[in-house]
């Protein structure tokens, strides 16, 4: 079940003040997908996940704080370039406005999740072009994130799986086999590696469509 409440915010930024719908509570039943969006109910409260003031723009989960540097990247010409992209959904484009404002944060695990949900919001929208974009630009930050050091998934291989089905579902199949090579080689184990060899596969047949966990196949 999922429960959702109106609440009143002032946003951190231009001090206006909006009411938004926050979630309260929500459930999963099934298997999520192999870029890990959840299966229903809780794929249907993706719009409850970031707040977008409609005075100035920001996004972020809580519109009600902000940082100096997002405060900063809100008032950039890249943020209104990305509020006003309208060959993409709205909530597309609020998500890739809160990916910006988390990135200038220096927040790029949570830059790169941010972006990701935008891909699933123009997966909805049947926006293949929103969709490349926002995965390509979730893997660019989880891959900066790496180069911190900073983990995204915690389990060997998981972060292999993840980039790999980023890198195939824009289109990348090379990309997407190679990093999914690399988590085998890491030592991913049982599930992990079971998705890893199926990315592997779904590369080699040039196949840019979503696929669920439910479609793993162990090794025999």
């Amino acid at each position: 079940m999922t429960t959702l409440f109106e609440v009143d915010r002032t946003c951190a930024v231009c001090g206006q003040e909006s009411r938004q719908l926050a979630l309260t509570s929500t459930s999963s039943f099934g298997a999520p997908d192999l870029d890990l969006r959840p299966a229903p109910l809780a794929r249907y409260s993706l719009g409850q996940e970031v707040e977008a003031c409609p005075y100035c723009g920001y996004c972020a989960q809580d519109i009600s704080r902000v940082t100096v540097r997002a405060r900063r990247a809100v008032s950039s010409a890249a943020h209104k370039a990305d509020l006003e992209r309208e060959s993409f959904p709205e909530l597309t484009r609020h998500f890739l406005c809160e990916a910006r404002t988390l990135s200038a944060s220096r927040r790029p695990v949570d830059a790169g999740w941010a972006a990701l949900k935008g891909a699933w919001a123009a997966d909805d929208e049947e926006n293949d072009e929103a969709a490349r974009h926002c995965r390509e630009l979730a893997a660019g930050n989880f891959l900066r994130a790496r180069r911190n050091r900073r983990t995204f998934v915690k389990e060997i291989g998981g972060e292999e799986a993840l980039l790999a089905d980023l890198r195939r579902r824009a289109g990348d199949f090379e990309g997407a086999a190679a990093v999914a090579q690399e988590g085998i080689s890491r030592g991913a184990e049982g599930l992990l590696r079971d998705i890893l060899v199926l990315q592997i596969r779904l590369a080699g047949e040039r196949d840019s469509g979503c696929h669920g966990l439910d479609e793993v196949e162990p090794e025999a």
